[in-house]
Parts: structure tokens; C-alpha cells; sequence
């Protein structure tokens, strides 16, 4: 609230009678400065002069001893009035004779203003508070005067000190200040009543035409004013101010009837911006749902910089709006340097004939991450110039969903081909098995049943073969899936691989090691050979690309319903082409010696653990591989092989039998860096339908 403005009246009252304050305050503190030096300095000279007569009288008795003399002149002078105290002092500073106090004749006194007395060389004045025997202290001035040996100098043979009392100093200090302030109450109110006469003359005039402007407030008031006559300065004023209300008068009438048509104009006017202001409402609700809720980015290109961007555009590309508004803020900035020729072929195409346009595009994030982009824009003209309206779209999930129903489908195929193949080939198997039996029951020929032993072999090396392609694409039906520790399985695993680098690897050759970064994890529902078998495909193939060798680093951490295991290997990395066909079956970059199965079939036990397995790399910065498995598996169970029917058919030789076989030939399957990625598979019901 803001508080009540001070009127001026009460204004020329207040510093009239602030400056007459001031005034008498000035004068009687003046005064009273005046009256304490005089009262002071005449009780000092009069201290002076009793210290002075009695230090020329005391001196033939200082000189002869005379102490009782000395004690009666002290007496003498202390009866006097005013005085405090008297004290003659001899040579050696003890106390010859005291006004009043024999009993300190021969003492010798301390304190700062008796050492002051005793080191004068001359006439010393000074103030002293001084207690006297009843403990109450008096505000003396006290007069010093040295005794010589002789009248004109010599030996110093003793000191005179005489104290005067300042308390009738300090009552008529006090008499004159209650006078002076009675006079300043008497003069001041006098003063603010002058002041205020003075005040109210000055004002009445004003007063009349503040009354005058209230009668205007309202639209029948009384807009005639006359002044009074007068020659001074406010009547002047009020002169003019009658001629003003006048022409005022005259004015306002003009103005009411001007108001009266505006009034009928306005209420016209109203209804049409209430009509246009809804429309406006509505097409602004209709761009804000459209551009700015929009999850593809909404741009205007002026030249080679942004002159528009929607909130999306800061989620897809990370720059925030003011960022990409900046002068220094290009297109360029967000599209991959490999598609800026035929990017900017396109851009300008378009703002030259004015024709939609559809094209894409590999972008780049804020971080440098690259995502694929679809770019639809036409050019139009906007503010008078030509600009290019763009539509950015983030097709990377597209992408990616694409190829894994690519893969999922290959797979698939693959999976049926091999089912039949595996049928039609394991009645092939077994008979050329049941044959070679009965021909070596029936033969005692050991050049015949030598080479029938060899067809015998060959069969089960095929039969073999046949169960590896199985593993990669048919059903598991030999293992139970339970609880697995993956930090334990890693564990082991790494203590056998680096063993198993120490013993097999050369002397000369580099040092490769495993480093374990494992944080608490879940366990989840799968087997526990198949995922040791999927990490130690891993681990093989790292090892492959690092011929300089170094530290594989092993991560683990939970994420809400899955638990994610990554490898990071320093090797030589891959370029994008062989990274998007490293899972594809029979891919390797290992020439013959590899049949290029390792990762596809670790792929394979992925998602028959309804996880994920995705590649990360690039030509020397090495390779990270990401495996997540779900926490909570839809398989509960897989029949073991203790479960299957004796005699179903010929026996299929275990992975660790048919993995130790393929390494005598060719090597442990296909490393990221030599071979590439695929998308990560397909989830749930989909991959049910697969192995159904």
C-alpha cells in the first residue's frame, strides 16, 4: 500500500521549521561549547595559581625538610574551596605533606597522573578523576608546578600538586544547557506556527484549483473557473488555467458526441476481431498439434542456414532451437559429409523450380552419431524470398526393423531348408550306417573292412556336419534351461581362455588378457552351455583381430528387465559394408580357412534366448559387442537328451565335440572386425513362429 503523500502546506511547514531547528540547534551548542572552555579555563588558571603560590612558599621548607610545615601549608590550602586534594612532593617523589592525610606523609603515590606530575619540567595542567575517600570520583583539573633548588633552574627539589574540583563547572554546564533548551522548545514552536501561516498563504490559491479540477471527474460537472483577482505569480496561474478550462469546455462537448459514434463503431469492431481472433486461435492450435507436436522435424532453410525449427528437431539431431537458429548454424552440420554434394544438387533443384522432392540420407547427431534420415521438402517463397520447407525424418528404427525381418526371414529359410535337408539326409545316413555293419559281420576281409570302417567314419563325420547346421537353425532339443549366474559363467569362461592363451600361444607372440567388469546382476533363464559357448565365440574372435595384442574388456551391468554384456576389444575394427553381413551364415573375410558360422551361430542361441546381439565398430577403433538377455524368458523348458527315445536315430555328436573338430580345420568362426553386424533378431511371438 502506498502511503498518504505529504501535502505542501504541510511541506513549506516542515522545512521552514527543520531549518530553524537547525539553526538554534547550531547556536546552542555553540554556546555551550563556548561556556564549558571559559568555566574550564578559569578553574585551571586558578588551579595554576594555587599550585604556583604555594610551590614559592613551600620552597625554603623542601630545601630544610621542613615537613610539618609543609603538612600545615597543605591544610591551609586545602580548606579553600573547590579544592580536591593539595600535595607536596619532595625530591624523591614520596609525600611531604597531603591537605587533610597525614597518615600518607613519607608514602610514596602511584598512578599515570602522579608519574606525569613527577617527569614536568615545568608548569603542567591536566584532568584528572579523582576518588576521593569515599570512594566517589570526582572530574578534577589539577595544576603541577615543579620546586627548584634554586629560583632559576638547578636540582629538582620537589613538585606541587593542587586539584580543583569541576562539578560546579559541570551544574553551571547544565543550567545553561536546560536554559538554551527552553529557549530552542519556545523559538521552535514558534517558529513552526510562523512557518505554517506563511505556508497556508502560499497554498490557498492552489488549494481553490485542486478544488476546481475535482469538479471535472465527472461528465456534468461545473468546468467554468474564475480566478481571483491578484498580481502575483499563482494568480497568473490561475488565470491561465480559467482559459484552459474554457477551451477544455468546448473540447470535451465535441469529444462526447465523437464518442457516441466510436461507441457504435466499436461494438462492430469487436465482434469481427472476436470472429478473426477465434480463427487465429484455431489455426494457431491447428500448427501447434501439427509442427510443434510433430515427431518428425519441421525446418526452413533460408540459403544454407535454418531460419525455422520445431521441438523435434532438438530430439532427433540433440541441438537445441537457439543452437540451430544461430547465423553460424548450417545444414551441413546435420547431414553426413558423404551426402553434402548430392544433398545440396537437390536443394537447389528444388527452390528453382518449386517441386516437392523425397530423397535419403545418412545424418549426424550432435555427439556424431549417424542416423538415417528421409528428407521430404518442396521450395516456396516465404517473406519474399525463396526458402525451402523440409521434413526431416528419423528412419533409423525403420531401418533397423527392416533388417531384422530380413534376417529373421533368411533364417527362417534357412532353417526350413535345413530341416529338410537334415530329414532327407539322416535316412540317407542311416542306411549307408546299417549297411556297412552288415557287410563287416559278414566279412572277414580286412582290406574290406578297412575301407568300410572309412565309409563308416565319413557317414558320422557328415552326421556331424549335419548337427552343426541344426545348432545354427533347427531346435535345440538336448539342453534344460534354468537360473545362469553370468558373472560366474564369465568367470570361468575367462580363467579357461587366458589358460588356454598361455599354453597354446607362442613366446614371441603378443599378450592378450581379459578384463572383467562385472556389477550385481539377475539371473537369467537359459542354458548354460549355449551362452558360454556364445561368449566364448566372442572372445575367440577378439582375440583374432588383435594381433598387436592387448586387454579385452568384459561389462556387465542390469537394465530394469534385462542384463547386458558388453566386449570391448582395441583390435583392427571393420568398415559399415562388413559389419551389416557379419551374422549372415556362411560370411567370413578369412578366406577358406573359416566357413564363416560363428556368429550366426551365436546369433541363433541369442534369440533362441529371446535376447539381442548387436555390433558396434569401425577400421582401427576396434569393436564392441553387445549382448542383452531377457531376465524373464517365455521358454521354460527344452527337453534334455537323457529324455529322447534309445534308437531314434544316429547319434549327433555334442557342440564342444563338433566345435573341437572345426578348430582343427579352420579356426574358431568369424570376428566383428573381419566379418560385421546384423540387426539385432526379432522378439516374442515372432521368433515362437520361426522354430514353429
Amino acid at each position: 500500500m502506498m502511503p498518504r503523500p505529504i501535502r505542501l502546506t504541510h511541506r513549506f511547514t516542515l522545512i521552514f521549521a527543520i531549518g530553524l531547528f537547525g539553526l538554534t540547534a547550531l547556536l546552542a551548542v555553540t554556546i555551550e561549547l563556548y561556556l564549558k572552555q571559559t568555566l574550564q579555563r578559569q578553574s585551571g588558571l586558578r588551579a595554576r595559581s594555587l599550585s604556583t603560590s604555594l610551590a614559592a612558599v613551600a620552597r625554603p621548607y623542601l630545601l630544610h625538610y621542613d615537613y610539618i610545615a609543609l603538612q600545615q601549608m597543605a591544610d591551609a590550602v586545602q580548606d579553600e574551596p573547590d579544592v580536591v586534594y593539595v600535595v607536596i612532593l619532595d625530591k624523591e617523589g614520596r609525600v611531604a605533606g597531603y591537605g587533610d592525610r597525614r597518615d600518607l606523609v613519607g608514602a610514596q603515590l602511584d598512578g599515570l597522573a602522579n608519574q606525569r606530575a613527577l617527569q614536568a619540567r615545568g608548569p603542567l595542567q591536566q584532568e584528572v578523576d579523582w576518588a576521593d575517600p569515599g570512594r566517589r570520583t570526582v572530574p578534577t583539573v589539577e595544576a603541577v608546578s615543579p620546586v627548584w633548588q634554586d629560583n632559576g633552574g638547578g636540582q629538582r627539589w620537589g613538585t606541587v600538586r593542587v586539584g580543583l574540583s569541576l562539578a560546579a563547572v559541570r551544574r553551571d554546564l547544565w543550567r545553561a544547557r536546560a536554559f538554551l533548551a527552553l529557549v530552542f522548545l519556545v523559538g521552535a514552536a514558534g517558529a513552526v506556527a510562523t512557518s505554517h501561516i506563511l505556508a497556508r498563504r502560499i497554498t490557498r490559491p492552489l488549494q481553490r484549483l485542486v478544488d476546481a479540477t475535482g469538479k471535472w471527474e465527472s461528465d456534468a460537472g461545473d468546468w467554468d473557473y474564475k480566478a481571483d483577482r491578484s498580481e502575483d505569480e499563482i494568480a497568473e496561474l490561475a488565470s491561465k488555467f480559467a482559459q484552459a478550462a474554457q477551451s477544455l469546455n468546448r473540447q470535451r462537448r465535441e469529444l462526447l458526441a465523437a464518442r457516441d459514434e466510436l461507441t457504435a463503431l466499436n461494438t462492430k469492431l469487436e465482434q469481427e476481431v472476436e470472429r478473426r481472433t477465434g480463427e487465429l486461435m484455431e489455426s494457431r492450435e491447428r500448427y501447434r498439434l501439427l509442427v510443434e507436436g510433430s515427431p518428425d522435424a519441421f525446418v526452413l532453410i533460408e540459403g544454407s542456414r535454418f531460419g525455422f525449427v520445431n521441438p523435434a528437431f532438438e530430439e532427433i539431431f540433440e541441438y537445441p532451437q537457439d543452437k540451430a537458429l544461430q547465423e553460424n548454424f548450417r545444414w551441413t552440420q546435420i547431414i553426413h559429409p558423404n551426402f553434402h554434394r548430392v544433398t545440396r544438387e537437390r536443394f537447389r533443384a528444388a527452390e528453382e523450380e518449386a517441386r516437392p522432392f523425397r530423397m535419403e540420407v545418412v545424418g549426424l547427431t550432435r555427439t556424431g552419431r549417424p542416423i538415417n534420415l528421409e528428407i521430404r521438402g518442396r521450395g516456396v517463397e516465404f517473406g519474399g524470398k525463396a526458402v525451402l520447407e523440409l521434413i526431416l525424418t528419423d528412419v533409423t528404427e525403420k531401418r533397423r526393423l527392416l533388417g531384422q525381418v530380413v534376417q529373421s526371414e533368411r533364417l527362417r529359410a534357412m532353417g526350413e531348408m535345413t530341416a529338410m535337408v537334415a530329414h532327407h539326409f539322416n535316412n540317407l545316413l542311416a542306411v549307408m550306417m546299417g549297411r556297412c555293419q552288415l557287410l563287416q559281420m559278414r566279412t572277414q576281409d580286412e582290406q574290406i573292412r578297412s575301407g568300410l570302417a572309412m565309409i563308416q567314419a565319413s557317414a558320422l563325420k557328415a552326421g556331424e556336419m549335419l548337427r552343426h547346421l541344426q545348432e545354427y537353425y533347427g531346435e535345440q532339443v538336448d539342453l534344460r534351461f534354468g537360473e545362469v549366474d553370468v558373472n560366474a559363467l564369465l568367470r570361468e569362461l575367462t580363467l579357461y581362455q587366458e589358460n588356454l592363451w598361455r599354453t597354446t600361444r607362442a613366446p614371441d607372440e603378443p599378450l592378450l588378457s581379459i578384463k572383467l567388469d562385472l556389477n550385481p546382476l539377475p539371473a537369467v533363464r537359459g542354458s548354460d552351455p549355449l551362452l558360454q559357448d556364445v561368449f566364448h565365440r566372442i572372445l575367440i574372435n577378439a582375440s583374432e583381430a588383435m594381433p598387436q595384442g592387448g586387454e579385452i574388456v568384459v561389462h556387465t551391468e542390469a537394465q530394469e528387465d534385462s542384463v547386458v554384456v558388453r566386449s570391448d576389444d582395441p583390435g583392427v575394427g571393420m568398415p559399415e559394408e562388413t559389419r551389416l553381413h557379419a551374422f549372415d551364415p556362411f560370411f567370413s573375410t578369412k578366406g577358406k580357412r573359416t566357413r564363416g558360422l560363428g556368429l550366426s551361430a551365436a546369433l541363433g542361441i541369442v534369440q533362441r534366448h529371446e535376447g539381442r546381439i548387436s555390433i558396434q565398430s569401425a577400421v582401427g577403433q576396434g569393436t564392441a559387442v553387445e549382448v542383452i538377455l531377457p531376465v524373464v524368458s517365455r521358454i521354460a523348458r527344452i527337453l534334455p537328451m537323457a529324455e529322447l527315445q534309445p534308437g531314434s536315430g544316429p547319434a549327433i555328436p555334442s557342440i564342444e565335440a563338433v566345435e573341437q573338430q572345426a578348430a582343427q580345420h579352420a579356426g574358431q568362426g568369424d570376428h566383428p572386425a573381419q566379418a560385421g553386424q546384423a540387426e539385432p533378431p526379432v522378439e516374442g511371438e515372432d521368433l515362437r513362429q520361426r522354430h514353429a
